[in-house]
C-alpha cells in the first residue's frame, strides 16, 4: 500500500477541482484563443502524475505505458521519456496502433492487450514482414502475441507455419476477471505441451487483468482481499510455466484502477498503466487521490437562453417548468454527446428532456450563473482511450499558456498491407505551434495525420 503524500509541486501550481481554478483554466484557455471544442491536457499536472507513478515503480516494476488510454503520439514519447529507462514497453490492443507504435520505437516490446482475430493477426503479421531488414524498421520479433486459447494458439500456429514465422507468446490467465483467458486445467496444460513442442511458437510470459478488485465491495473482501486473491492464482499459473521461463520473461498486470496498491509481494514484473497518467472522471477513487484530473474538454457556449421552452402549446412549457424539468437558466453548447462530465461551470447539467446533442447540448446552470455565450465551458472526460480520438490535435497547456498541439493517433479505416515505416502516419510525429494551429497553417506531416 502506498501513501497518498503528493510530491512537490512544479512551477504552476496544480489545476485541482475548484471552482476558481476551472474558472481561471476556462479564461486562460479563451485568452488563448480556444473558439471550439477541444481536449487539453494540463502538462504540469500530468508530470506530478508521473513522479507518483515512478515513486510506485520503485518498488521493483517496470512501466508497460498502454497506448490505448493514451492515444498520442508525443505524450506517449513524454510518458516513456520520464517511466522507461532501457526498454520501452508498450500495450497496445488495435493494430493501426501497433503499426504506428513499432514503427516509432523500432527497439521497444509491444503486448497486445486482448487476442486478435485471426485474419487481423495475419494482416499484420504480413506487414511485419514485408518492412525493411534494418535496425529502425518495425520487426516481428517486437510483439508479444496475447493468446486466450488452445484453439486461437493453433490458429496463429498455423498462420505462422504459412508465413515460417517465428511468434513470442503471451498467454492470457484468468485470475478473476472472468472476462476469458486460461484457468488452470487440461486446456492450459494441452496449450503449454504445444508451446514446447512447435518450432513456430515460444513462450513470452503471462498476462493476468484484475480490473474487477476495485469494484468489490468490503463486505466482499474490497480492493486488497480481491488483489491478494488474484495473486494467489497468479502465482499458481506462474508456478506451472516455470520452466519455461527466462530472465525476463514477462509477467505483466496491474491496471490504472489497481497499480497503486502493489508492492514487492505480488508475482508480476511489470504494471500497465495508462489512464491514471490523465485521470479522467471514472478514475476519482479513493486509492488514486495522489493523481491529478490533467485532461479538460474546453467548449464555447453557444447561446445563453433563460426561461427556455418546448416546442407546443406556452401552457406545457410552464408546467414543465414548475415541475422544474425546464431550468430557469441554460444553454447551448458548441457539439456534445462525448463520454464526459461538465465540471465548469460547476452547478452545469445536461437538460435531459432535450436528448442528447453531438451538435448542440443543452445544459442547465444555476439562476445565478454569470456564464454568458461565447464563454468556455469545460469538461472532464470519463475516460481518455476513446475522447482523446475525437478532437483532432490535443492542445497541452503548460505554464499557463498553450504552445503546442500534439496530434492523435491515427486509427485507419482498413489495414494497409503495402505501407512502410516511412508512409506510417505517425512515425515521425512532430508538434504543430501554438501560432501555426491558429492560422490554419500545419507541417506536411501534421497535416498528413489530420486526412
Amino acid at each position: 500500500m502506498h501513501s497518498n503524500n503528493p510530491v512537490p509541486s512544479e512551477t504552476s501550481a496544480p489545476l485541482q477541482d475548484s471552482i476558481l481554478q476551472y474558472h481561471a483554466l476556462s479564461k486562460l484557455l479563451a485568452e488563448a484563443g480556444i473558439s471550439q471544442p477541444t481536449l487539453v491536457i494540463d502538462q504540469a499536472a500530468l508530470n506530478r502524475n508521473i513522479a507518483q507513478l515512478k515513486q510506485i515503480l520503485n518498488e521493483g516494476f517496470v512501466h508497460r505505458l498502454v497506448v490505448k488510454s493514451l492515444p498520442c503520439m508525443q505524450l506517449i514519447d513524454h510518458i516513456s521519456a520520464q517511466t522507461q529507462s532501457e526498454t520501452q514497453r508498450f500495450m497496445c490492443f488495435h493494430a493501426p496502433f501497433i503499426q504506428q507504435i513499432a514503427s516509432r520505437y523500432a527497439l521497444s516490446d509491444i503486448l497486445l492487450g486482448k487476442p486478435l482475430p485471426a485474419a487481423a493477426f495475419e494482416q499484420l503479421l504480413v506487414w511485419f514482414m514485408q518492412q525493411p531488414k534494418s535496425k529502425s524498421a518495425p520487426k516481428l520479433s517486437q510483439v508479444q502475441w496475447l493468446i486466450d486459447s488452445h484453439a486461437r494458439l493453433e490458429q496463429y500456429q498455423a498462420i505462422a507455419k504459412k508465413h515460417h514465422a517465428s511468434l513470442r507468446i503471451n498467454l492470457e490467465i484468468n485470475i478473476g476477471l472472468h472476462r476469458g483467458g486460461f484457468s488452470l486445467n487440461a486446456e492450459f496444460e494441452d496449450t503449454i505441451t504445444l508451446l514446447e513442442k512447435s518450432n513456430n511458437l515460444r513462450f513470452a510470459g503471462l498476462m493476468g487483468y484484475e480490473a474487477h478488485a476495485a469494484k468489490i465491495p468490503s463486505i466482499l473482501g474490497g480492493l486488497k482481499g480481491a488483489l491478494d486473491a488474484s495473486w494467489h492464482s497468479y502465482e499458481a499459473f506462474k508456478e506451472r510455466v516455470e520452466h519455461l521461463s527466462v530472465p525476463g520473461t514477462c509477467f505483466n498486470s496491474g491496471g490504472s484502477t489497481t497499480f497503486t496498491e502493489y508492492t514487492a509481494k505480488a508475482p508480476c514484473n511489470e504494471l500497465s498503466v495508462g489512464s491514471a497518467l490523465l485521470k479522467p472522471c471514472d478514475f476519482d477513487l479513493p486509492h488514486l487521490t495522489q493523481f491529478e484530473s490533467a485532461v479538460f474538454i474546453a467548449t464555447p457556449l453557444l447561446k445563453r437562453v433563460d426561461r427556455i421552452s418546448v416546442p407546443g402549446p406556452a401552457a406545457l412549457s410552464s408546467l414543465l417548468r414548475k415541475a422544474k424539468q425546464l431550468p430557469l437558466c441554460s444553454g447551448y453548447i458548441y457539439g456534445g454527446n462525448w463520454l464526459a462530465e461538465p465540471c465548469y461551470p460547476s452547478s452545469a447539467k445536461l437538460v435531459p428532456i432535450f436528448g442528447r446533442s453531438s451538435n448542440q447540448e443543452l445544459y442547465a446552470f444555476d439562476d445565478n450563473c454569470a456564464i454568458q455565450a461565447d464563454d468556455l465551458m469545460l469538461f472532464r472526460p470519463k475516460q481518455s482511450e476513446s475522447v482523446l480520438l475525437q478532437f483532432g490535435d490535443v492542445a497541452v497547456l503548460n505554464h499557463g499558456q498553450i504552445d503546442t498541439w500534439w496530434p492523435a493517433l491515427t486509427q485507419g479505416t482498413r489495414f494497409d498491407l503495402g505501407s512502410s515505416p516511412s508512409s506510417t502516419p505517425s512515425s515521425t510525429p512532430s508538434s504543430t505551434s501554438s501560432s501555426a494551429k491558429q492560422s490554419g497553417v500545419h507541417d506536411a506531416t501534421t497535416e498528413g495525420k489530420q486526412q
